[in-house]
């Protein structure tokens, strides 16, 4: 699904995981996969904010018989980056999250800027 890359699409994207998880029987991962969808549509909407026509966000979640993907695509080409928060800072733990929900995470270049991918094993 496309976004307008804007804060609101942020709960737009949380809001198609806890729709489509259940019906495909993994009401367990809803949780996991929300929050870790939540921080990589955060991520792009802050990449891309301002950036006209351009600025989207495409959150994709794909089944397959032993995985559970979630796709996030932006029009930055710049990579994610982990960095350490301080103990006051309101930002700079996204990823970690993301590292630690999901079993496997990664970020490859597309055409149009990048896609983040996070993927749980269902085996």
């Amino acid at each position: 699904m496309r976004f307008a890359a804007s804060p609101a699409s942020v709960g737009s994207a949380r809001r198609l995981v806890r729709a489509r998880l259940p019906s495909w029987g993994l009401e367990d991962l809803v949780d996991a996969c929300a929050l870790v969808v939540s921080e990589c549509a955060t991520n792009s909407v802050r990449a891309t904010e301002g950036d006209g026509e351009s600025a989207f966000v495409v959150v994709r979640l794909r089944l397959t018989p032993t995985q559970l993907f979630a796709e996030i695509d932006d029009a930055s080409p710049a990579p994610p980056v982990t960095r350490r928060a301080g103990e006051d800072a309101e930002d700079g733990r996204g990823l970690f999250l993301v590292a630690e929900y999901a079993d496997q995470w990664g970020w490859y270049p597309t055409t149009g800027g990048k896609r983040v991918y996070a993927a749980w094993n269902l085996c």
